[in-house]
């Protein structure tokens, strides 16, 4: 599509096909249902099996109202700034500050959710030796999850004279911080999130890797944590776009929403899979039960009618 073409109007506009639109929607969508039901089951198996509701669970519980980014999409998010209507444009502007203020607390939330779950995980009986070097490390990632969100909710809320200027990016008068300094605050916070990441996600393997047998149940926990992995990756995706400085603010805005969602729904789940752990033991439990009877039940069939075709 031409680029230069005239702005269009607002009047029933839907994003045009090139627009990244299309896939951030069923994203979050898709996202925000499965971390649904994923933490409402962590509630009722914490709540109603083990009965062991924790500060863990209500970290996750918390975490769940996020960002109405379907809102951002409706008003150009993911869409080439040139094939925005003018309203709508504005709009997506006013909404920035509210977006990135949300997602920054909602990405805190699911780490402080994880570290949660590893001090209940640190007072497991194998977990002995080592047990104090594991807590200062889920303390000082603890501190450093929570000082670099402070830094830079503080810097957001005070990189304009006026606060309103944060929702007002049209005002001609508005002083705030260059692009250029809130470019490096957002770099340095999405660098040191990668950071916290990979700090979380080694702290527990080397704990389970080092105290638990090698067995299926080791693997299964290791692997349940790695899926972390895909959430760091997912943060270094969205780091490169941080660093490309790109000009095209909606466009390259939706790109590294949709990465940031996938860092923190995937974060999430990987907070909430540990907690499923009974509910899954007692669904393969009842699933081997039902197909052992089942087996029985043939075997025996089998054998009645073996004898009833030898006695004829």
């Amino acid at each position: 599509m031409d680029r230069t073409s005239p702005m269009p109007s607002s009047d029933g506009w839907v994003p045009p096909p090139d627009s990244r639109a299309y896939v951030l929607r069923p994203v979050y969508i898709t996202a925000m249902t499965i971390s649904s039901v994923l933490v409402c089951a962590r509630l009722a198996v914490r709540g109603f099996m083990v009965k062991a509701l924790g500060l863990d669970d209500l970290i996750a519980a918390i975490t769940l109202p996020e960002p109405d980014k379907a809102t951002g999409v409706a008003n150009g998010q993911g869409t080439y700034m040139s094939e925005v209507p003018p309203d709508r444009l504005a709009t997506f502007f006013s909404l920035i500050a509210t977006i990135t203020l949300l997602f920054i607390i909602v990405l805190c939330l699911v780490r402080l959710s994880n570290l949660a779950f590893f001090l209940r995980m640190s007072k497991d009986k194998l977990l002995t030796s080592g047990k104090e070097w594991f807590l200062r490390g889920v303390y000082a990632v603890a501190f450093l999850v929570l000082s670099m969100t402070l830094i830079l909710v503080v810097y957001i809320l005070t990189e304009c004279k006026n606060v309103k200027d944060l929702w007002n990016l049209t005002n001609p008068d508005r002083q705030c911080s260059s692009p250029a300094n809130e470019h490096t605050v957002m770099l340095f916070h999405t660098g040191m999130g990668i950071f916290v990441d990979v700090c979380m996600l080694v702290l527990p393997i080397s704990v389970v890797y080092r105290k638990m047998k090698f067995s299926p149940k080791t693997v299964r926990v290791i692997l349940i944590f790695c899926v972390g992995l895909v959430s760091v990756i997912a943060g270094i995706v969205r780091l490169t776009f941080i660093l490309g400085n790109y000009v095209d603010v909606t466009w390259s805005f939706g790109v590294g929403s949709l990465w940031g969602v996938i860092e923190a729904h995937l974060g999430l789940w990987t907070a909430c899979f540990p907690a499923l752990q009974p509910l899954f033991r007692l669904c393969g439990e009842k699933a081997s039960s039902t197909w052992g009877s089942g087996s029985r039940k043939s075997s025996k069939g089998s054998q009645k009618g073996l004898v009833s075709s030898q006695g004829v």
